[in-house]
């Protein structure tokens, strides 16, 4: 490149003045013409023309003379080869490199001959990364037509970038039966595989972090960072509340009256925690018994009952519900043991054991039995023998608010006395 020449005159007097010129046909760009000294300057290849004009002035017979010669540039040697260094490079998107390229002679091409990690840069020309392992980059030198074209190949390999981080916020939430979740990461570039420290809080299968019980467990997630980037590992903190205690079922108490105290853990499904008593509505029918938890009955009626659910390990304590509870009438109890047996005499007999009473108990002898075995005192049952015979007495309970009235019967029975009379007859 601006190699100089100067041109040998072969024939021509040398008093004679010489001017150089392009010649017009010739190829532009080729050569550079020092008009006077006719000295070349190569700009490029190619051909190029030379028009040398001689003025010999009046002295000779022809005062000017025009001779032309050629000048054929050819492409040069190129000093040393192209040569371009292997590069080394952390994967980063995009991130564009710059190879060290020795022995050229223009700006260089670059195209990919092998591998899917290195791209070439639409707007700068330059490898550009796009993946990580190895890939082979040619660089092609042929701007410059003065010298041959060449070529070179380097390799690049690109490894995997350090993990930019894994980012989570801890999770708090309340127990459910069936609850599972997917923890959210940030930053995530590859594969994650959960863990938990605790089993008996949170279980991982499956990939999805299951709900077990309440409590505090560490989830861990592992990023292996896909193709691109190396592993890493985070963890959140996952807490668990006791969660809402779910809806309970009551069925409605209903029961003849009996002087008890009745549990109501039939009457309630559903509770996770230990039902507690809580009062009664009308306390002259029943009342809570708190030391047993029980519902003491008192009468007949009706009431309602609140009750709730204590917390337990998985639920918190329950909202108050209401259990109806209807107490009604009992049936009569009142039994008689056994019958009356005597033998006639002067004797006051009393009644045989009564019980089940709970009103006032008046005596009478049965409708249509025989009235002259015995009389009968209407409030103690007391009876006064009359004769000899059988009859059936009636012993009736007025009963109360919470038991209706009832009756009983007993039999007596009055057997003859012995005659002790005796007849004697005198001698005749």
């Amino acid at each position: 490149e601006g190699k100089t020449l100067l041109p040998q005159r072969l024939s021509g007097d040398r008093q004679a003045n010489y001017h150089f010129a392009v010649n017009p046909s010739a190829e532009q760009g080729v050569i550079e013409l020092n008009p006077q000294s006719g000295e070349i300057t190569l700009l490029n290849v190619g051909y190029a023309a030379v028009d040398v004009t001689a003025d010999y002035g009046p002295a000779f017979s022809q005062s000017r003379q025009t001779a032309s010669f050629t000048v054929n540039v050819v492409q040069g040697v190129r000093k040393a080869p192209l040569a371009v260094t292997d590069l080394q490079a952390v994967y980063a998107d995009g991130r564009l490199l710059q190879p060290d390229v020795e022995h050229a002679l223009a700006a260089i091409t670059y195209q990919v001959v092998q591998g899917n990690s290195i791209t070439i840069d639409r707007v700068s020309g330059l490898p550009a990364v796009q993946g990580v392992g190895r890939g082979v980059v040619e660089a092609l030198d042929f701007r410059d037509e003065r010298f041959p074209a060449a070529t070179a190949r380097f390799t690049v390999d690109v490894s995997r970038a350090p993990h930019p981080g894994l980012a989570a916020e801890d999770i708090t939430l309340d127990y459910r039966p069936g609850l599972s979740l997917l923890p959210s990461f940030s930053g995530v570039q590859g594969g994650l595989v959960f863990s938990s420290d605790d089993d008996a809080v949170a279980k991982v299968t499956s990939g999805r972090v299951y709900i077990q019980g309440t409590g505090v467990a560490h989830i861990s997630a592992a990023d292996d960072g896909g193709e691109l980037y190396g592993a890493a590992q985070q963890q959140l903190l996952l807490t668990v509340r006791p969660g809402e205690h779910p809806l309970m079922q009551v069925t409605p108490l209903v029961m003849e009256y009996a002087d008890s105290c009745i549990s109501l853990a039939g009457q309630i499904q559903g509770n996770r925690g230990a039902l507690q008593l809580l009062g009664s509505s009308n306390e002259a029918i029943a009342r809570v018994d708190s030391a047993p938890q029980c519902l003491q009955i008192l009468a007949a009626g009706s009431t309602q009952v609140s009750v709730k659910a204590s917390a337990s390990a998985l639920y918190r304590e329950s909202s108050p519900i209401t259990v109806p509870v209807r107490i009604e009438n009992a049936g009569s109890r009142l039994k008689v043991a056994g019958t009356v047996e005597a033998t006639y005499g002067g004797a006051v007999l009393q009644p045989p054991a009564v019980s089940g009473t709970v009103g006032v108990v008046r005596y009478r002898i049965a409708d249509g039995a025989a009235r002259q075995v015995v009389s009968i005192d209407e409030q103690s049952g007391a009876m006064t023998i009359l004769g000899a015979g059988f009859t059936r007495i009636l012993v009736a309970d007025s009963g109360s608010d919470s038991v209706s009235p009832g009756e009983a019967e007993f039999d007596v029975q009055i057997a003859p006395a012995a005659n002790t009379s005796a007849v004697s007859y005198a001698p005749a």
